[in-house]
């Protein structure tokens, strides 16, 4: 095995210089078998093999590195047309870029070939447990290797998505049409990413973990971004909707088929689609007021709507001057606004921004004399406290 495994490294990484031919003749040629062995099997062989894997693993990153470098340097340098206006190595479907992500594909399909007949031989030679499990940890560099060489391809993904969903604030949603024209583009590079790429990687349980990473990704943007959509309309709220079924379409049949297993994202887009076919808060109001309580949102609390969604959705349906979040941290952008819910996931910590957002319309109130806040106040502040009160014992 370990010289069997020495010749194919050598055939594999030697192979970097005269192109895919070469890795194409591999995967049909380069098949590892075990000779016969006595039973004084030793440490010593056991512990070569599994360098011999090591070693292996290690020129795959260093090459997977380098074709990534080679990538990125080739993308920045294209003149091809961007994805929702940022360059993406999937805006390319031939030239250079497309061979380097080839010669990726080709080089993690291979090492994942290889990786499947070790494991088939470690299972089948009668080895005493000690060996064995020693073989079988050397195998999960390999698995590293392979979810490095997708990591780059992924992140890619999920920029796409965030690029293009971020231009709904550019469309009127008050139309007519059925179905939204980032949502057109959203399933196009969805479909050509996961059809025309992602899917020929052979190492399916890696896959399918990232496909779901970009679903969920997908999910979360699609809603931060609609709950931050204002002013809003019925019209708009009705788009929104078909929207929130078209994203469902797109990831079931491109990305992950079953949908419960995205577990609370899932969840969280049928949240806020209950969410826009509520009624509006001044047309659910009771007999002693002129505008819904907080318990009207109940429901959708309890089906895993995060309080800071919910909050920036009613902003919607606030005067200019109820400044949403991002405007009331000095006119930031939708994006940078965006970005920094990213880098501060915790709900209490989203909460706490909303908050001084609040604070800062009352204080303007104040400071233009008026002796009336506007109608949706009191219901936010009251989910703002309740807010704040679920999660008062999470730590940051």
């Amino acid at each position: 095995v370990q010289s069997q495994l020495q010749s194919l490294q050598h055939d594999i990484f030697s192979s970097e210089q005269s192109g895919l031919n070469t890795i194409q003749n591999l995967k049909t040629s380069k098949k590892i078998t075990i000779t016969s062995y006595s039973s004084s099997f030793s440490d010593k062989i056991i512990s070569n093999i599994a360098k011999s894997i090591q070693l292996y693993s290690n020129k795959a990153e260093q090459l997977m590195s380098s074709l990534i470098s080679e990538l990125n340097q080739s993308v920045s340098m294209s003149q091809t047309t961007s994805i929702g206006g940022t360059k993406s190595i999937f805006s390319f479907s031939s030239g250079a870029p497309y061979q380097i992500q080839m010669r990726n594909l080709d080089y993690v399909n291979v090492t994942h070939d290889m990786m499947q007949q070790l494991e088939k031989i470690f299972s089948n030679e009668k080895l005493d447990a000690h060996f064995y499990d020693k073989l079988k940890n050397s195998l999960k560099s390999l698995i590293i290797f392979e979810e490095n060489s997708l990591k780059p391809f992924v992140q890619s993904a999920c920029d796409c998505v965030q690029a293009i969903l971020i231009t709904m604030h550019q469309e009127d949603l008050s139309q007519s049409q059925t179905c939204s024209l980032y949502i057109k583009e959203l399933q196009q590079v969805i479909q050509r990413i996961s059809r025309d790429y992602l899917q020929l990687y052979n190492c399916k349980d890696i896959l399918n973990s990232y496909l779901n990473q970009i679903s969920m990704r997908c999910i979360e943007l699609f809603v931060r971004n609609a709950s931050l959509l204002r002013p809003q309309s019925d019209s708009s709220r009705l788009r929104l909707k078909n929207d929130s079924e078209q994203i469902e379409f797109i990831i079931q049949n491109f990305l992950t088929p079953k949908l419960t297993d995205l577990g609370l994202s899932y969840k969280l887009l049928k949240a806020f689609r209950h969410l826009l076919e509520l009624k509006s808060p001044y047309e659910a109001h009771n007999e002693t007021s002129n505008i819904a309580d907080e318990n009207y949102y109940s429901d959708v609390l309890a089906e895993s709507l995060p309080y800071h969604i919910l909050l920036h959705y009613l902003f919607s349906y606030a005067p200019d001057d109820f400044k949403s979040p991002h405007q009331s941290l000095g006119d930031w952008t939708i994006a940078k606004y965006s970005e920094w819910l990213d880098k501060h996931p915790n709900e209490k910590e989203r909460l706490l921004v909303i908050k001084t957002c609040l604070e800062s319309y009352v204080n303007s109130v104040k400071q233009r004399k008026e002796k009336t806040f506007a109608n949706i106040y009191p219901l936010m502040f009251k989910l703002l406290e309740k807010g704040l009160q679920s999660v008062l014992n999470t730590p940051f």
